[in-house]
């Protein structure tokens, strides 16, 4: 699922150092708190709530946006207002864990240091709880989204999100203007460290949890950066 190169670039990073494209978490969690922009955000959570048990319960191909609706209790119209395509229902629960991350990130305080992969290694555990905790046994089998091509699409893109707001975020934490490379290579491990552990629950949950593979990860990475003695 690796998307990108590390190359700093116009259409990747905004003039004031923000993700471009579709990232909008980082907007979204720090924009406008206006009551009306408050009430849908949280009636766009709660239909992918409902939507996530209905996927959870049928199975992800099972389910239709008229399902949705109907269990939603609103129009089709009102839920394609939220979600332009079914895999957004999911997407919407990675938004909210990329908005978890930046907060995550934000509470380990301001730090000239240069970031360090491991010292990120409490971030992705943090992520690990709210991770079980949303979709245990809810996310379609993994047999199954790689079946998708879209949805595939997606999850690739939203990883790729993910590491560039984490390098703007380490970047803000340093105080400085613009990720650079540096930061960038450590914000692309620690997601891909994380994904890995991800890849590797959804085959083998119940069995393992997930924290206990982002730990396996981690110690994976300490072993492979470690020069032989």
């Amino acid at each position: 699922m690796m998307a990108g190169d590390g190359a700093t670039s116009a259409n990747r990073y905004g003039h004031d150092g923000a993700p471009g494209g579709d990232t909008a978490s980082e907007s979204r969690s720090l924009g406008d708190g206006s009551l009306s922009t408050r009430l849908d955000n949280a009636e766009r959570r709660r239909i992918a709530d409902i939507a996530l048990r209905l996927f959870a319960q049928h199975g992800y191909s099972q389910v239709t946006m008229r399902d949705v609706a109907e269990a939603s209790g609103v129009s089709r119209a009102t839920i394609f207002r939220y979600f332009s395509k079914k895999e957004n229902l999911i997407l919407a629960s990675l938004d909210d864990l990329m908005q978890e991350m930046a907060r995550l990130i934000e509470n380990l305080g301001s730090t000239p240091e240069r970031p360090c992969v491991l010292d990120l290694e409490p971030v992705c555990h943090d992520l690990a709880v709210l991770v079980t905790a949303k979709i245990d046994g809810v996310l379609p089998p993994r047999t199954e989204v790689s079946q998708d091509s879209s949805l595939v699409d997606h999850l690739a893109r939203a990883q790729s999100q993910a590491e560039d707001l984490m390098a703007v975020l380490l970047a803000r934490r340093a105080g400085i203007f613009a990720p650079d490379i540096e930061m960038q290579v450590c914000a692309r491990v620690t997601i891909v460290l994380f994904v890995a552990a991800l890849d590797a629950w959804l085959i083998a949950a119940p069995s393992s949890s997930l924290n206990d593979l982002v730990d396996e990860a981690f110690r994976a990475f300490e072993r492979v950066a470690t020069p032989r003695q």
